[in-house]
């Protein structure tokens, strides 16, 4: 997710948080921990910065 954000213009990883956030209920109840959901929100950010095309 975060290579994806950091190589299309408009595109923020503040989107793909949000978009987990808001799908967090339905993948807490289908088994996944609030914790994995939290690691890959900070692995979307992180990555964002490396990949961000800014020039």
């Amino acid at each position: 997710m975060g290579v994806v954000s950091g190589l299309i213009p408009g595109l923020h990883s503040n989107n793909f948080a949000l978009l987990l956030v808001s799908a967090s209920p339905l993948l807490i109840e289908n088994g996944i921990p609030a914790m994995y959901i939290i690691c890959m929100i900070l692995a979307n950010c992180i990555t964002h910065t490396f990949h961000d095309n800014k020039r």
